[in-house]
């Protein structure tokens, strides 16, 4: 019984007196047409209904009437679903009661309604929503056996020989009735939910399987990207409450089509949940996969290419929807060091995959003569040498630009065997030499070190901690978006080492960097610039750059037919300070995502300090960039994409939220896709 529920037990025909189902009807008495008006006239039992009898009716001692009569048992088996048998055998409904409403049901799943029973009229029980009539439910809920729910009734499971029945979220023996094998994915149920309680027709209870409700993420959509073919809107995405990669399709409309769960599925393993769902079914977690998502549609047959990060192995993975909607096995495609993080996946003018990354340690390629370092990060590229690659070995991987990341605290005496341990210290920790002859002892929380000074008495200190903060991290490389210049590949990238926004392009076989933004011209620092940069070119292969610029809190553009600064280079698209009266200066220009549609170039970005979605328009006419569009319910904005179809946008981002449950808050993330028309 739910938290906070009162199960109640009512006996059927309790208003009712004597009368069995094998009683016979007194010498004498017929049928007569005044029976009371919801009773039948009767010669024998067998001309009345399940539960109830052939005799006199009270004030009519002449005529027989079919009459309720309380059902009896020997067993529960005896009794309707709903009902079980109590100690003086007889059927009594079992059900949580709710006087108060829905939360006395203690489950965000159920409801109060209102239960009528012929004879004992009216109670208020906890039971499950209809769905609607076609079938559909709130979001979040999915219909099972004609119930919206989000999780199984009676756990999702009953023992053998018996059925769920979701009235009241409780088990109840078939008996002979039916004969169902249980089947993982699957569960028990009665026909007919309607045909329960004291209210039952025996003689009508049958039984089936009925597939369980599909697995429900609370976080889906983050780390998302968009692509269009054939009149659908294709997105990629992370699913943070399992660890897998999902993509989903969408119609013109915005309306879902169809999810895959794509990689970090284990096989082999039992389905708890309905298996033509998400997942197949299966809860247990596989390898965090499907962080930093890109996706490519190939423009002719729709062939779907996608990149994304695997968490748990430090790998940049690879794999591909065939034009027939099958996917392929996943590829490893580059596996050295930690490496796969903040993917940009274009497709080359012949219909190859590329892809650009970042790298977070070790492992580096030679080129560009990069060290082979742990601290080792970069900006790499893997070409691969035909339309379709099978394997890491259709790739060709370089290392375009690299730097060192500053070691972080306890560096060297953090992995096990270590002859050093953590100590606390400045940034974190320092690595000491251990003793063992501090006195007094050193407490929890402390490790005993040798003295500061030579000859110095060991000395008991605050154990340290080898791990690094959350947050962008360090190096040379990130937020890579790749673009094509005719058949020349181009990379715009923020090098957060010193906090400038950078552009490479192969050269004739020669990657090439170019310093765009963060520094003048004598070298000197003019601000952390470049983060969350969108490349793209015009019909005059001109170079556009979206960014954010941190010092400024500002949204900018580098617009030039060469990869060079200059003053008409720059312009600002947002400076955070065109609604001062809602939130005041704002952080504007997160998770840029530059469109050069048909009807003009557009901009989505999110605003970081109200947690709103914007879209800005440059307006060709003024020469200036206009917000066109803002939508500011919720936590909007994140991963924000924007792709055209059929002289729409679309608004591929993920609301951020935290839902109220009984007890405890629940992170509730998942994918908006709005539609706009400009």
């Amino acid at each position: 019984m739910a938290a906070g529920t009162n199960r109640a037990l009512f006996v059927g025909g309790m208003l009712l007196l004597g009368g069995f189902s094998s009683c016979q009807c007194p010498g004498g008495a017929k049928t007569n047409s005044v029976c009371p008006t919801e009773l039948q006239g009767c010669e024998t039992n067998s001309d009345c209904p399940d539960h109830f009898v052939c005799r006199t009716s009270a004030g009519h001692p002449n005529v027989q009437c079919c009459d309720r009569t309380a059902r009896t048992c020997k067993s529960e088996p005896d009794c309707c679903p709903g009902q079980t048998c109590s100690a003086n055998g007889r059927c009594v409904d079992v059900f949580d009661e709710c006087p108060n409403g829905d939360s006395d049901c203690g489950d965000p799943d159920r409801v109060c309604q209102k239960w009528v029973d012929p004879v004992l009229g009216e109670s208020m029980r906890c039971t499950y929503a209809s769905c609607a009539a076609d079938g559909s439910c709130p979001e979040g809920q999915s219909c099972f056996d004609n119930f919206c729910v989000i999780n199984a009734p009676c756990n999702g499971s009953c023992p053998e020989g018996e059925g769920c029945v979701p009235q009241d979220n409780r088990c109840h023996p078939y008996g002979a009735l039916c004969k169902a094998t249980p089947q993982p994915g699957k569960l028990v149920v009665f026909k007919k939910p309607e045909n329960v309680y004291d209210t039952c027709v025996m003689s009508e209870l049958t039984c089936e399987l009925v597939e369980l409700p599909p697995l429900h993420s609370n976080d889906l959509g983050r780390y998302a990207s968009a692509a269009v073919s054939a009149g659908q809107v294709h997105v990629a995405m992370y699913d943070g409450q399992y660890g897998d990669l999902v993509v989903a399709d969408y119609d013109e409309t915005g309306k879902l089509l169809k999810r895959v769960w794509v990689d970090g599925v284990p096989s082999g393993k039992t389905p708890v949940a309905g298996p033509s769902g998400p997942r197949g079914g299966v809860s247990e977690p596989g390898d965090d996969v499907g962080r930093f998502t890109s996706i490519a549609a190939a423009p002719v047959d729709g062939t779907l290419s996608v990149s994304y990060y695997d968490v748990t192995n430090g790998d940049l993975k690879y794999v591909e929807r065939g034009a027939d909607g099958t996917w392929g096995a996943p590829l490893v495609v580059d596996s050295a060091g930690d490496t796969g993080l903040f993917t940009s996946i274009k497709l080359d003018p012949t219909g190859k995959p590329v892809i650009a990354y970042f790298q977070k340690g070790g492992g580096n390629s030679a080129s560009n003569a990069c060290p082979d370092s742990p601290l080792a990060t970069g900006l790499k590229v893997a070409t691969a040498t035909k339309v379709h690659p099978t394997s890491a070995a259709d790739f060709t991987i370089e290392t375009v630009s690299c730097s060192l990341r500053p070691e972080p605290p306890c560096y060297g005496c953090s992995a096990p065997g270590s002859a050093q341990v953590c100590a606390s210290g400045t940034g974190g920790g320092v690595c000491k030499t251990p003793m063992a002859d501090c006195a007094p002892a050193c407490v929890t929380g402390q490790i005993c070190v040798a003295g500061a000074a030579a000859g110095a008495p060991s000395q008991c200190v605050k154990q340290g901690s080898s791990a690094e903060l959350a947050g962008i991290p360090l190096g040379s490389g990130l937020f890579p978006s790749l673009a094509f210049k005719d058949a020349m590949p181009v990379v715009a990238w923020y090098d957060h080492a010193k906090g400038n926004l950078m552009l490479s392009q192969n050269e004739g076989g020669t990657w090439k960097s170019y310093l765009l933004d963060g520094q003048d011209g004598a070298g000197k620092d003019t601000g952390n610039v470049g983060l969350f940069p969108s490349l793209a070119f015009d019909a005059s292969g001109n170079y556009l750059v979206a960014y954010h610029d941190a010092s400024k809190r500002r949204l900018k553009l580098f617009q030039a037919a060469a990869p060079a600064p200059s003053a008409t280079a720059f312009s600002v698209i947002d400076d955070g300070l065109a609604d001062p009266m809602k939130d005041g200066p704002s952080y504007v220009g997160a998770d840029a995502s530059l469109l050069l549609a048909q009807s003009g170039n557009f901009v989505a970005y999110q605003n970081s300090t109200g947690g709103d979605l914007r879209l800005a328009k440059f307006d060709s006419a003024a020469s200036k960039w206009t917000v066109t569009k803002e939508l500011t319910e919720g936590a909007l904005g994140f991963f924000s994409r924007a792709v055209e179809m059929g002289g729409k946008l679309y608004l591929v981002h993920t609301r951020i939220h935290t839902k109220q449950t009984p007890g405890k808050p629940v992170i509730d993330n998942h994918l908006k896709v709005e539609v706009v028309t400009p």
